[in-house]
């Protein structure tokens, strides 16, 4: 997923799931929620430790020193 993919999700989860009214209110809930997010300065972190990578990632990051694939 890239950066503009995960945002357009986080809007999607925390204001576009409910039921709409009228065209104005996603776009009051889109802006509150970029001002929100900007005023925040929400990052995405895109590095990962050793352990993370192996815990979210078994497929890529074998556990070479028990001799196994997680």
């Amino acid at each position: 997923m890239n950066m503009a993919e995960i945002e357009i999700s986080i809007f999607q989860k925390g204001y576009l799931s409910r039921r709409v009214d009228c065209l104005g209110t996603p776009r009051r809930r889109i802006n509150t929620l970029e001002r929100t997010r900007n005023q925040k300065r929400c990052s995405i972190m895109w590095q990962f430790t050793t352990n993370e990578a192996r815990l979210k990632l078994p497929h890529l990051y074998p556990d070479i020193q028990n001799g196994r694939k997680m």
